[in-house]
């Protein structure tokens, strides 16, 4: 757990989910977490500021290897990453609605 002011900040659970504005996690798929029950509501900003052309970068990646920094060359048909929204159904937050996948 970390702290500001007393205040806790972000928490990884005994499963190892890192968990930004609750202290459980919520049922849904994935490792990470960022929540928020104000109005101004949850937001992942990635901005760059600098005197060039470049601009800001969102990197997914795959690997076929079961090593963190191992480099095994993915297949044919391997989804090398998703872009998914999901709905509440009354129970959880695991009904998807739509996707963006990028595939070998």
């Amino acid at each position: 757990m970390i702290y500001d002011s007393q205040e806790e900040r972000l928490r990884i659970d005994n499963a190892g989910r890192l968990l930004v504005g609750t202290s459980s996690a919520a049922n849904v798929p994935y490792g990470s977490q960022i929540e928020c029950s104000s109005t101004s509501g949850v937001a992942i900003s990635n901005l760059r500021f600098s005197n060039n052309a470049f601009g800001p970068t969102l990197q997914l990646g795959k690997s076929r290897s079961a090593s963190v920094n191992g480099y095994t060359i993915v297949s044919s048909g391997d989804t090398l990453g998703q872009l998914v929204w999901v709905g509440a159904d009354g129970v959880d937050m695991l009904s998807q609605a739509a996707s963006i996948s990028a595939q070998v």
